[in-house]
């Protein structure tokens, strides 16, 4: 009788790691086949990762600077995973509100970049709604972009402005569309005819400033 109920456990064992192991790979091939085949992450991914950074955003508002900016890094490598990386295989539409005012060059140029001039220190918003990812705010070279914001949106799109003058955001801070985020400068590389003016890209989708 125990020699039975012996090999039972062990049959019930090794059923449970076949199952698991089966489930495991069954996960990791969609995964792969999403990757490889339909442009990237999953929509469900992708709301449980805007869930997740509005949480701590909004939980963070109140904490000191640092400790925010930490939650929201903490919270962000959580959602993260190497699986799910941008890709520019779907090309979405993004609808938005100008950031700012201006000379609209309507150039494509650099990273999908639109310039818009103006006199220096015309007020910058959010073009959409979303969770800011990244800021400098070091009148440092930054590749060229000097001061600059990174704002993360649905539909794993982000819209950047470069070349700020000042900075009124911080990251892990939640904006709402046309809310102000800084101010237009000549920060980075801003040589030539454009002078003081706005570089505005969007990665993940067109950019709708072109002409």
């Amino acid at each position: 009788m125990a020699n039975n109920l012996t090999a039972l456990w062990w049959g019930l064992l090794i059923l449970a790691v076949i199952t698991v192991n089966f489930a495991s790979n069954k996960a990791n091939l969609n995964i792969s086949f999403a990757k490889n085949n339909l442009g990237g992450p999953s929509e469900e991914y992708q709301r449980q990762r805007q869930d997740a950074l509005l949480a701590t955003a909004v939980m963070t508002q109140n904490m000191p600077e640092e400790t925010a900016q930490n939650s929201y890094s903490d919270a962000l490598n959580v959602v993260n995973s190497p699986t799910n990386q941008k890709s520019n295989k779907k090309t979405n539409r993004l609808r938005i509100s100008p950031p700012t005012i201006g000379w609209n060059w309507g150039q494509l140029h650099a990273f999908n970049a639109v310039d818009i001039a103006n006199r220096c220190d015309t007020p910058i918003y959010a073009a959409k709604e979303g969770i800011v990812t990244e800021t400098n705010n070091d009148n440092n070279w930054n590749n060229g972009y000097g001061n600059s914001i990174t704002i993360e949106h649905s539909n794993n799109i982000e819209t950047l402005y470069a070349h700020l003058e000042k900075v009124e955001t911080q990251i892990g801070q939640y904006v709402k569309e046309k809310e102000l985020i800084g101010y237009m400068g000549s920060t980075g590389n801003t040589d030539g005819p454009t002078g003081c003016h706005l570089h505005f890209e969007v990665h993940g989708a067109e950019n709708p400033l072109v002409n």
